[in-house]
């Protein structure tokens, strides 16, 4: 049987889904969404947009057959237990995208296959007794208030289960019971009662842990959690979650052996080598120090490509620290320059007492650091660049006892390099470049990877629920483990009632694609916390007949159990979880049977210990089973009490929960049945989705999604995929070539004897430069190379000169346009990935973006709006308005990390050629008992020939200001926003995001303006505004990460990839001698700049005139038509004693 997304025809909220058999195509009405559907996708976040079409074809199975894997010891035995889904991503091309996973009971990933083979540790825990419960991918959720290992309480809650502890009780491996799933397209959705880890207990578990697993093809995972505390306020001993792992997992550390860190800056991986002990010396980094995701690679070869980074001593001469790349270091560097010829030796005290040849090294007296360097990692090439010879150095004992001595070890007892060998390669005045190496390693384009797409934590800035920075810990184990830990730790509380959810992305690939691959996914990830009764969620309806021994479930407040004429609904809850309501369970032992709310109901022992694994009255390897119902009142489900809960009770057996494998290509519908997510007709919710339907969506129909969402991501269909980009790999040599170069120098050497040998014209290393600028312009490339220059201090030509060197231009003026031209190709790529305007109301009316923006759509409306509802506020009271307002909300949020595309298709914004927008309003919705916006500004008049799409006439006008007025106009509100000439600034590039924040988010949502001056556009081109007095004025701003790459070569290459963007509005700041706030004193600014013109400062002035400036105006407008206006002098705004004659 194949699965495949479902297409769908909408009419209103009615969604009819196709039924093609093999024989001829009929449709009919798909059956209500299936419970386990409901639930789970209730309690998720929406799927990212750009997870939305693959090439690859994914399949899901949930027939069981043994691993083929390596596994320790008695694990194997067990996976019969553990099983529950495979499911695959199968690329028709490339292996090297194509990913297996195994779930387990409890929905975590216990077997991940990529290109590199089994990505999961092999399960030789220390105890010998967690197969599969703690080296796995799975949410662990601690108590701190209770978890007191010294005092024999262990509190701490397992998505896989529970450790073979207790006895004969769990002489079988007790896997967190699965609670629901489902499988559909190219995702599988699963829900777990988390179990506590060390039993026996006298805890409680209150944890639901679900997640999905969608395929989004090229070798990527949508890989989303969700973690729900079912206790409740008001319980007798509620528990609140602390601390979580999100996920704790790792990787065979065989299979996997280089940890890879994304830099904050450059968004480049950097090599974490040696790689520090897991609880003793482990890292932890916050995840806003990170470019957003983490890499294990193969085996990485770092002979020819990682020296050991610049090293520093502390104040005591004792530990070896990683310099800072910003300041100068000369009193603590360690540089290791040898101080004689043939002066080194065998200490012999130290061969004896290590067992290794000891080689003893003086060199010229620099920082002591008494520390080494032993363990894992610690392999070392000593390298003389000067004549590229070297040797092999097992570990480092002391790295410059008293300041002026060396001693490591080598294999020189078994053939290895002594003394005399290292005498051979350096003499005195020779500088020793310490290289990583590592047995067996490969060279980057061969190894394989997997990454972590984790975020750069931007809710930790922005939510109150997060207490404090999200972090990441890694770290080798010891023994023979075979494992390198990988964990995030959210700094979130969940008390009674809350959910938090977690989407990040899993890829495989070749290691060499990795950083571009990875980047795009970043601003995919999202955190989110959701409050109990946030949503209503789908209803659900318990239905059984009088004296029936099973009982069903329908979806929907409009489903009937069809199957059964004679059942009655017996109770009705709902999908998302609410502070009134508790979650329902159908739990199942072989001679019992329970619905209600204590999931340890059919347990025997009620206190201390506490066996959720164990039937009352049965062998203690029965097991029970666990079904979520829903969320339900207390007591309301007590004629069900007893009853057998069946899942096809209602519906027959064609909706029951998907066993069948699937073989589908991803998201590309297939003759098969069509197994999706309708929309039941009646819901409040146009979504395709069973939850969270009160509180609408940023995604699209055709991406069925589910709630809210701290970043809703939406994309078009036109966005940019996440494929390689086009440019070559950036990776670099980044050592010596071991062997000598034959190629003569192209020019003078720059550096002093004891400096590497270049091939290369300019004092900079052969390997790619690479950079990061929050502004990105040849100017700050200049910079970031004099920078470089004064730290190596070997060049002696100037900055400018070495960029015209190394990028081969013609003259300084050709170094210029080189590197800007790259900056703006930058820019205009990730313009590709910017939200389009149409997006933001979503309507199926086409006209609907210009009909806004004249004044005349629905959102237009003026009508009473709530104020008591914060959330709401600035929505009208009517429904429609409603959802499409909190759309605003959400874009908002989506805003601060995307850009809009600028509506070029509205003849409003059409040939701005002064750059600057304006918008004024004359009514608002109803606020308190007014009707009127803030009145800043005075109309002068209104030339309806500007706008004639607006004012649907071709010529005409209305005065405000003089004898000749039209109309009184009343309070008028403008507000506007101007941007620079430079294609490359944050102001050109984010133009249609300073429009949506005027006129949609401050104007619309927030303050309620919504009419525009009658005959006029309430907002466009100031050339086709009305002629005002003075404007509002917002700026648009980013805080942008660029990253530069100088690529080397017969034609040097410069790539640019902005690879982080977070938008920011503020009041405009007036230039000198201007005010704030105010657009023609924003606009002088940008002349100052040199970022517009004298002439279009003149130009503006004649649609802005200034205060007090309306009577000149009017009658310069009059005299071009033919009528003149003879003013008294005085007081230019006093026109009642002015005539009007026509001019011959």
């Amino acid at each position: 049987m194949t699965f495949t997304s479902p297409e769908t025809m909408t009419s209103k909220i009615t969604t009819i889904f196709l039924l093609v058999s093999a024989a001829v195509a009929q449709t009919k009405p798909h059956p209500p969404p299936k419970l386990s559907q409901a639930l789970l996708n209730s309690l998720l976040p929406p799927r990212s947009p750009s997870c939305s079409h693959s090439v690859n074809t994914f399949s899901h199975n949930h027939t069981f057959t043994p691993s083929p894997h390596y596994w320790a010891k008695s694990t194997p035995g067990w996976e019969h237990l553990n099983f529950l889904t495979e499911i695959s991503s199968t690329h028709p091309s490339n292996p090297n995208r194509t990913w297996t996973a195994r779930i387990g009971t409890g929905g975590n990933i216990y077997s991940f296959e990529g290109p590199f083979g089994e990505a999961m540790p092999p399960q030789h825990h220390p105890d010998d007794n967690a197969p599969w419960i703690d080296e796995v991918w799975q949410t662990v959720g601690v108590n701190q208030n209770k978890n007191k290992p010294a005092q024999g309480d262990y509190y701490f809650i397992h998505q896989a289960g529970a450790y073979q502890k207790d006895g004969g009780y769990t002489s079988e491996p007790f896997y967190a019971p699965n609670v629901a799933r489902y499988c559909d397209g190219n995702e599988c959705l699963f829900a777990s009662w988390g179990q506590i880890a060390a039993v026996p207990t006298k805890f409680r578990s209150p944890m639901l842990y679900v997640n999905r697993y969608r395929d989004c093809g090229e070798g990527v995972m949508e890989y989303t959690a969700a973690m729900h505390n079912m206790d409740r306020v008001g319980d007798a001993d509620p528990d609140t979650i602390t601390y979580l792992n999100a996920p704790w997992g790792g990787v065979r550390f065989s299979s996997l052996q280089s940890v890879l860190l994304s830099d904050a800056t450059s968004g480049k991986l950097e090599i974490e080598y040696p790689i520090h002990r897991f609880g003793l010396e482990t890292k932890y980094p916050n995840l806003d120090t990170t470019g957003g995701f983490t890499t294990f690679a193969q085996n990485l070869d770092f002979a020819d490509g990682l020296p050991m980074p610049p090293m520093c001593g502390d104040a005591n001469g004792y530990k070896m620290l990683k310099c800072p790349d910003d300041e100068t270091y000369d009193s603590v560097l360690m540089k290791l320059i040898v101080r004689y010829d043939n002066h080194a030796g065998e200490s012999g005290v130290y061969t004896q007492n290590t067992g290794e040849y000891t080689l003893r090294i003086n060199v010229v007296p620099t920082v002591e650091i008494h520390q080494g360097c032993n363990g894992y990692g610690c392999q070392l090439y000593f390298w003389n660049n000067r004549n590229n010879m070297h040797i092999k150095v097992n570990r480092v004992l002391h790295w410059t006892l008293k300041g002026e001595r060396m001693y490591v070890t080598t294999d020189g007892l078994n053939g290895g390099h002594t003394a005399d060998d290292f005498n051979a390669a350096f003499k005195a005045g020779d500088e020793i470049t310490v290289l990583h190496r590592v047995p067996g390693a490969m060279r980057s384009e061969d190894n394989t990877a997997l990454t972590f797409v984790h975020g750069t934590d931007p809710e930790s800035q922005t939510e109150q629920w997060v207490r404090s920075k999200n972090r990441m810990r890694f770290g080798f184990t010891t023994g023979t483990r075979d494992y390198t830990v990988y964990t995030i730790n959210p700094k979130v509380t969940l008390s009674p009632g809350r959910t938090f959810t977690y989407r990040q992305f899993i890829l495989v690939d070749n290691f060499d694609n990795m950083e571009n691959r990875a980047a795009p996914w970043v601003d995919e990830v999202s955190m989110d916390m959701y409050e109990p009764g946030e949503f209503n969620g789908e209803t659900i309806s318990l239905y059984s007949a009088n004296g029936a021994t099973t009982f069903g479930a329908t979806v929907g407040s409009s489903a009937t159990c069809d199957a059964v004429p004679a059942a009655q609904v017996k109770c009705t809850g709902v999908s998302f979880p609410q502070a009134t309501k508790r979650a329902l369970f159908a739990i199942r032992c072989p001679n019992a049977s329970y619905v209600g709310t204590d999931r340890y109901a059919l347990s025997p022992d009620k206190a201390d210990p506490v066996r959720s694994y164990l039937c009352a009255g049965e062998d203690i390897l029965v097991r029970p089973t666990w079904t979520l119902l829903g969320y339900f009142t207390e007591g309301d489900c007590g004629d069900l009490a007893t009853l057998v809960y069946d899942e096809n009770y209602c519906h027959g057996s064609d909706v029951s929960d998907t066993n069948a494998p699937s073989n589908a290509p991803s998201l590309t519908p297939t003759s098969g049945i069509t197994s999706g997510e309708p929309t039941m007709t009646g819901s409040s919710t146009a979504m395709p989705t069973a939850g969270k339907s009160t509180k609408g969506t940023v995604m699209p129909s055709s991406s069925p999604t589910t709630g809210k969402s701290t970043k809703a991501t939406a994309m078009p269909s036109s966005s940019p995929s996440s494929e390689p980009s086009p440019s070559p790999t950036m990776t670099p040599t980044t050592a010596p070539t071991p062997s000598p170069t034959v190629s003569p120098t192209m020019a003078p050497t720059m550096a002093p004897t004891m400096a590497p040998t270049r091939v290369y014209p300019t004092c900079l290393h052969k390997r790619p430069l690479r950079f990061s600028f929050t502004e990105c312009s040849y100017e700050k490339f200049v910079d970031a190379i004099a920078n470089l220059m004064k730290r190596w201090r070997i060049c002696k030509n100037s900055p400018e000169k070495e960029i015209q060197l190394i990028l081969k231009a013609k003259d300084h003026k050709h170094s210029i346009d080189i590197v800007n031209s790259a900056c703006l190709a930058a820019s205009s790529k990730k313009s590709k990935t910017y939200l389009p305007f149409e997006f933001i109301a979503n309507s199926k009316k086409g006209t609907f973006e210009q009909d806004y923006f004249n004044g005349g759509s629905s959102w237009n409306e003026v009508a009473k709006r709530p104020t008591n509802n914060r959330r709401l506020a600035g929505i009208s009271s009517s429904v429609e308005l409603r959802k499409e307002a909190k759309r605003i909300a959400q874009i908002k949020k989506l805003s601060s990390r995307r850009g809009i595309q600028w509506p070029t298709q509205i003849p409003n914004f059409q040939n701005c050629n002064l750059r600057a927008v304006t918008c004024c309003w004359v009514k608002a919705q109803k606020l308190t008992n007014q009707h009127e916006p803030t009145d800043n500004t005075d109309v002068c008049y209104a030339d309806f020939s500007k706008s004639p799409a607006s004012s649907n006439v071709n010529a005409g006008f209305a005065i405000f200001e003089g004898p000749l007025e039209s109309e009184d106009e009343g309070p008028v509100n403008c507000h506007g926003f101007a941007w620079s000439s430079d294609p490359k600034r944050a102001t050109h590039r984010l133009k249609g995001n300073a429009l949506f924040e005027v006129a949609m988010y401050e104007a619309f949502y927030k303050q309620g303006y919504v009419k525009a001056l009658p005959g006029a556009p309430m907002c466009g081109c100031v050339e086709q505004m009305p002629v005002v007095t003075r404007a509002d004025c917002t700026e648009v701003s980013a805080s942008e990460l660029f990253m530069l790459t100088f690529v080397p070569g017969n034609v040097p290459r410069v790539d640019v990839v902005l690879k982080r963007q977070t938008v920011r509005k503020q009041t405009c700041k007036g230039g000198t001698g201007g005010i704030d706030n105010d657009l023609s004193s924003y606009y002088n600014r940008l002349v100052q700049e040199g970022q517009a013109t004298e002439e279009e400062r003149k130009m503006l002035s004649k649609t802005i005139v200034g205060e007090g400036m309306c009577g000149p105006a009017v009658h310069q407008f009059l005299k071009k038509k033919g009528l003149v206006s003879h003013e008294p002098e005085g007081d230019h705004h006093n026109h009642t004693n002015g005539t009007l004659s026509m001019e011959n």
